[in-house]
């Protein structure tokens, strides 16, 4: 994200990282900023999330730490940002899981006959269309150091292509 894009996000945006000069993040030091141009980009509970326009069309990349059976918002982004590489992290999806979760979602719609449900049976499908060339679904969760299958926020930015 550009230091334009990260302005807009407002207080709670960038100091990630707190130096051996620096003082931590308390919450006190998050509060609302004005901002023009918000959308909301994915469905309507938890897979989205309403975001100012201007970070998502001058975003170099997308990074996503947690999919479940949701990348609406990953998806959205991607029609807005067609060019910006989509990685996300999420250690317990995976080809297997979205199918069981389709399968669910089948015989929810077939007790209840509503479209949401039916729309969710493709799951599986969705996933195997959406994650491939530049989106990149990592099968790890995003933890302080490589135990077990984990990655780093720092291997994250690092697997980024180019100085994105």
């Amino acid at each position: 994200m550009n230091g334009e894009a990260q302005r807009s996000k407002g207080a709670s945006a960038g100091t990630a990282a707190v130096g051996p000069d620096q003082d931590a993040i308390r919450p006190s030091d998050f509060r609302p900023v004005a901002c023009d141009g918000l959308k909301r980009l994915g469905n309507a509970n938890d897979g989205g999330y309403v975001v100012p326009m201007i970070a998502v069309t001058a975003a170099d990349a997308l990074l996503s730490f947690g999919l479940s059976h949701d990348w609406s918002f990953e998806r959205d982004f991607r029609k807005h940002n067609p060019d910006a590489p989509v990685h996300c992290y999420d250690h317990t999806v995976t080809v297997l899981s979205a199918l069981q979760y389709s399968i669910g979602q089948l015989a929810r719609f077939a007790v209840r006959w509503n479209g949401r449900y039916l729309r969710r049976a493709f799951a599986w499908i969705d996933y195997l269309l959406f994650f491939r060339g530049n989106n990149v679904h990592f099968r790890q969760r995003i933890w302080r150091d490589h135990d077990g299958n984990s990655a780093t926020v720092a291997d994250a930015f690092d697997r980024l292509p180019g100085k994105r």
